[in-house]
């Protein structure tokens, strides 16, 4: 499961990083719909590179209720510091995202420029 989870956070990140020309929507909705139900299913995840990737390309309200649930029961079970990093950066990002929702396509947020000069990143990055 772990091994997929990397697989399908990798392929996200291509998908955040490469111009949208290049990114199908229908395959990126697949792809994350498909990491969640695999977190899901995994209930703890001990890899906060892939959570931290999926999670920031979540949308949905409830995914995100759903997720934050599941960072909180992750960062308790290993009780490291960076679950409250990617937490609060999760959350600026998705307010981010959803200040620059325009009607027709969804703008693109760089979560690197959320991060402020000096200020705490993930280990991961």
């Amino acid at each position: 499961m772990t091994a997929e989870l990397y697989r399908i956070a990798a392929v996200l990140y291509f998908y955040q990083t490469v111009p949208s020309a290049y990114s199908r929507a229908i395959e990126h909705r697949d792809l994350l719909r498909s990491g969640l139900e695999l977190l899901w299913e995994m209930k703890i995840c001990s890899s906060p590179w892939p959570l931290f990737i999926v999670g920031s390309s979540v949308t949905e309200d409830k995914d995100r209720i759903r997720f934050l649930d599941l960072i909180e029961t992750s960062g308790s079970s290993r009780r490291i510091g960076n679950y409250t990093i990617i937490t609060n950066l999760l959350r600026a990002l998705w307010k981010r995202q959803d200040l620059v929702v325009d009607e027709k396509e969804r703008a693109r947020v760089d979560w690197r420029d959320l991060v402020e000069e000096g200020g705490y990143m993930p280990s991961f990055i």
